[in-house]
């Protein structure tokens, strides 16, 4: 069964420490994949929130040292009945933190990479992909992005000065179609830039009754 998005939001500009929540309280069972952006070159320390288990998935990644960088983490196991997520930032700076809501997720991988660079394409290729995968890929540009990832990817748009289609830090995400390795490509102005990746694979097929059907010969 594929991994299923429930709902996406994201915390804004919050101080370390601080809480955000999310729409809607988060279904017990489910899994919260989340991507991190803090400046002044700090990592995330601790993840709470939701009777989550919190383990980061990916990075840090800076798009230039000591400045802006980016990691995601997943939060497994939902207890029900919340939507608050606090995160805590190294030397307590603020943090801006963009959740997909996920069902069906298995184990959470990294993709096989994050990288940085200069230029006009930020871009990251995504491997390891199982079919069914719900498939996140975030970006921190020096200039605001001109143009995010095509289809199968679908660029999230916050309701803020944050997280925007022309912002300065985007994610965009899939729901995998196969297991072929999946691309995302922005365009800036030529400038820095990081990309992360994080993959949550989908369940896998539980056994009837907590054993194997019998097939009948012929």
């Amino acid at each position: 069964m594929d991994v299923s998005e429930i709902q996406s939001w994201d915390s804004g500009a919050t101080n370390s420490g601080v809480a955000f929540n999310a729409p809607s309280n988060v279904t017990a069972g489910d899994d919260v994949v989340m991507s991190v952006f803090m400046v002044g070159g700090s990592n995330v320390t601790a993840v709470s929130g939701l009777g989550a288990t919190w383990s980061k998935i990916n990075g840090p990644i800076q798009y230039a040292s000591g400045s802006y960088s980016l990691e995601t983490w997943i939060g497994k196991g939902a207890t029900g009945g919340t939507k608050a997520i606090t995160v805590t930032t190294n030397g307590g700076v603020q943090y801006y933190a963009m959740c997909y809501q996920a069902r069906n997720g298995g184990t959470a991988i990294s993709g096989g990479t994050h990288q940085n660079g200069s230029g006009t394409t930020p871009t990251l290729t995504v491997t390891s992909i199982t079919k069914g995968s719900l498939v996140i890929v975030a970006t921190r540009n020096q200039n605001t992005s001109s143009a995010s990832p095509g289809s199968p990817w679908s660029t999230y748009i916050g309701t803020n000065n944050f997280w925007q289609a022309n912002s300065f830090f985007q994610t965009a995400r899939q729901i995998a179609a196969d297991n072929s390795d999946q691309t995302a490509n922005w365009t800036q102005t030529s400038g820095n830039w990081a990309t992360i990746g994080a993959i949550l694979q989908p369940v896998a097929a539980a056994a009837v009754g907590g054993f194997l059907p019998l097939l009948k010969g012929g």
